[in-house]
């Protein structure tokens, strides 16, 4: 800890506490147990630098660390600090300079966590399989803005309760496959994948699964009819296919997409209509829009934003 704070080059936003004789329950962005355990490093924001130290190792009741918005430094083997930190339930470092080939591996010994956000840093090329596996616990996985490729492992079908993925705008090629293979992932709510390039058509699997709220897919290069099986997604909230090579007719059956507040469908090949009852059933401060401007209109929609 000493070296990590007195050798850096920027001065800490907050230094409370810090290598001071107070005990270190106290510090700043510390917080411990009953029992005077450290369980949680909250740092964000707050000018760190140089890497993390495998030190941490020694704080066995660590769950939550939280260094993001940093200049943390790390490159290569010197990620494998994560998998030391085995009781780990949160771990977010996004916004730094962390640079490894995919996702770190020692991210996949995290066999407890919860929650991993590692956006915003140089992560390039594809994802290890194992980042996925034995992940029981996991709720909620962000690795957007890196220059990540190659495909989401379909591995990632076996984190059970997994809710939110988010990968948007990487350098990734997805067939979609983990909406084909494998269970349905029951907890499965968010799924970004903005600006990176979708290599098949939607699924009609992607309409069975239950809890699905938030589906982004623009500037994929995605090619495909919208499936009917869609309308099945009555917890679907927001679905953005802007800007894509989509073709045929918008179904029928998204008038049963009754909670359904965000629709962006322009810049395809889309015909025919937005169906009445999405217009007539959407909730107040809906955003539609389509390809419906005259005289070219493609789309006809009396509740879209027209392009």
């Amino acid at each position: 800890v000493s070296s990590a704070y007195t050798d850096s080059e920027y001065v800490w936003n907050v230094t409370a506490g810090w290598l001071t004789t107070d005990e270190e329950c106290t510090w700043y962005g510390i917080t411990c147990t009953e029992e005077e355990k450290v369980s949680a490093i909250r740092l964000r924001n707050n000018r760190l630098s140089g890497h993390i130290p495998s030190e941490l190792q020694h704080l066995p009741f660590l769950q939550i660390l939280d260094l993001s918005e940093n200049s943390i430094n790390m490159i290569g083997g010197e990620t494998a600090v994560f998998g030391l930190l085995r009781n780990l339930l949160v771990l977010s470092v996004e916004d730094n300079y962390i640079d490894f080939i995919g996702i770190p591996l020692s991210i996949g010994d995290l066999t407890e966590i919860v929650a991993v956000e590692i956006g915003l840093n140089l992560l390039a090329g594809p994802i290890h399989p194992s980042i996925f596996e034995n992940k029981p616990e996991l709720v909620y996985f962000d690795a957007n803005s890196n220059y990540l490729t190659g495909d989401i492992p379909d591995t990632v079908n076996s984190a059970p309760v997994l809710q939110q993925l988010r990968f948007q705008y990487n350098s990734m090629m997805s067939d979609l496959n983990f909406f084909r293979t494998g269970d349905i992932m029951e907890e499965l709510r968010v799924v970004w994948l903005d600006e990176n390039t979708v290599s098949s058509e939607l699924p009609n699997r992607v309409g069975t699964f239950p809890q699905l709220a938030s589906l982004s897919l623009p500037n994929t290069g995605l090619r495909s009819t919208i499936p009917k099986e869609m309308g099945n997604l009555i917890t679907l909230t927001e679905l953005w296919l802007e800007n894509n090579e989509l073709f045929g007719l918008v179904p029928d059956e998204f008038g049963l997409l009754v909670n359904l507040t965000t629709l962006e469908l322009h810049n395809n090949s889309l015909q025919g209509s937005i169906p009445s009852g999405l217009c007539q059933n959407g909730p107040p401060a809906v955003k539609f829009t389509s390809d419906c401007r005259e005289p070219s209109a493609k789309v006809d929609c009396l509740c879209c934003t027209c392009f």
